[in-house]
């Protein structure tokens, strides 16, 4: 039997009307198939709890009590909300009472050795997930979905570094086998995003890490599909705040989330699907809002055959200086000056050379005097200019219809232009570099001939 992850993020399960639609969302998926659920803390929850583990030496205990009372409230009016049967209602919230009893005594023994270390900070955060888990677990237990619900640091095993743990895939394969013991008797799993365990001790896997979590679950058992449930269609066109008519991408390659990465969009950062391509494990990215709708679904690099054109997603990175210098006989090689620039600015996203000349991307539009200063010393030019990224998949082997798209925006938008061509970043992007204030024009433009 087919076997599916569905990860619901923090807004998927802020509220009662979310959590309803989540256990929607699970039920329709139950038919020929077998389920992990991997749940968020509810919205905001994480960053409330943080910001108590900063406050727990502070001498004035009220206001960090205030954030524990208030969070404690939260979690209860969500459960009075959610269910409808009185004694039911009941035994969650008593659940929950006694999760927030153990804070509480995690709080004071921070208070009475007078000092909070990364493994005390990772131990609170986690009790986000854990309080998302039970009670969403226990509501579908009153749906009369029998579910199993899982400590996810029995089967995610990392470093001991608390805050920002790395995976041991090695133990997390083995822990499978915990997986497929459970499911001999339970269709449905559901288990903790963002924690894991070093040596029984609590860790978290850093910002995102319920994504991460999702696809090692997926890993340790060879899923057949991965499903992250969030509040957006699916990756996107372009932004939705530029371009009001942008599409969702229904198909794209590992490496074109990753190039969407590196260049700003805010979109699934390509580290936490990995474990999920590593074995071949198709991500799909879908809306709890809208869950008739496909979503976008992101393929292993073997599958790229099945995506649809070669260009998917713009992305206006931003202001920048473009970087470049004619190099004759006397001139130091291209080498040397992409060593030199790669060493002095962190933001450098782009260099290209030959024995003529070079090009180089530093983003940002501001250069500390030092650094404006080694470059008047080594004679390079600089102007400051906007940076358009395109996406896709095998930019360099476009067909004659997708290279005369380029073509006519390189033609048709020339004014716009500080380079009458684009710069070729990898296989997978290109960039378009605009004269200043004319990037968000010519990437207005830009979407309209690629995606019309």
């Amino acid at each position: 039997m087919p076997i599916k992850i569905l990860k619901f993020g923090g807004t998927s399960v802020g509220s009662h009307l979310a959590m309803e639609q989540a256990y929607r969302i699970v039920q329709q998926n139950t038919n020929g198939n077998k389920l992990i659920v991997v749940l968020s803390a509810c919205s905001g929850v994480t960053d409330t709890l943080l910001k108590i583990s900063e406050m727990c030496l502070d001498s004035n205990r009220t206001e960090t009590n205030q954030l524990v009372e208030e969070l404690e409230n939260r979690h209860i009016q969500l459960i009075v909300d959610l269910f409808r049967d009185g004694y039911k209602t009941a035994q969650c919230i008593k659940t929950v009472n006694f999760i927030f009893e153990s804070l509480k005594k995690l709080i004071e023994g921070v208070r009475i050795l007078g000092e909070i270390t990364p493994k005390i900070v990772a131990e609170i955060l986690s009790y986000g997930e854990i309080l998302s888990t039970n009670i969403f677990y226990q509501y579908l237990l009153q749906k009369e979905l029998s579910c199993y619900l899982l400590d996810a640091r029995e089967v995610i095993y990392t470093d001991n570094v608390y805050l920002n743990a790395k995976p041991d895939l090695a133990k997390i394969s083995l822990n499978g086998t915990k997986i497929t013991n459970i499911f001999k008797n339970y269709k449905i799993i559901i288990t903790q995003g963002f924690i894991g365990n070093w040596s029984k001790e609590t860790t978290t896997l850093g910002r995102g890490g319920s994504d991460l979590s999702s696809a090692l679950f997926g890993y340790s058992i060879d899923a057949h599909e991965v499903q992250i449930w969030t509040d957006v269609d699916g990756i996107l066109t372009a932004d939705p705040k530029i371009i009001p008519n942008v599409q969702v991408v229904r198909k794209m390659i590992f490496e074109e989330v990753g190039e969407l990465s590196f260049f700003g969009a805010k979109v699934l950062h390509p580290e936490t699907i990995k474990p999920a391509i590593a074995k071949n494990i198709p991500v799909r990215i879908l809306n709890t809002f809208n869950s008739k709708f496909e979503g976008t679904l992101i393929l292993p690099p073997d599958r790229a055959k099945e995506l649809t054109g070669v260009f998917h997603s713009l992305i206006f990175v931003g202001t920048s200086v473009l970087v470049s210098k004619r190099l004759d006989t006397d001139s130091k090689d291209a080498h040397f000056y992409f060593n030199l620039l790669q060493k002095n600015f962190p933001n450098l996203i782009f260099f290209a050379g030959n024995s003529n000349n070079f090009y180089a991307i530093i983003k940002g539009s501001i250069l500390s005097n030092f650094l404006h200063e080694l470059l008047q010393t080594e004679k390079i030019e600089t102007r400051t200019v906007e940076i358009i990224a395109i996406v896709g998949n095998q930019v360099l082997r476009a067909q004659e219809e997708e290279q005369n798209k380029i073509y006519e925006i390189l033609t048709s938008f020339s004014d716009y232009l500080a380079l009458p061509f684009p710069l070729i970043v990898s296989d997978y992007s290109l960039l378009l570099v605009a004269k200043p204030t004319l990037g968000m024009d010519l990437l207005k433009e830009s979407h309209s001939i690629l995606f019309s």
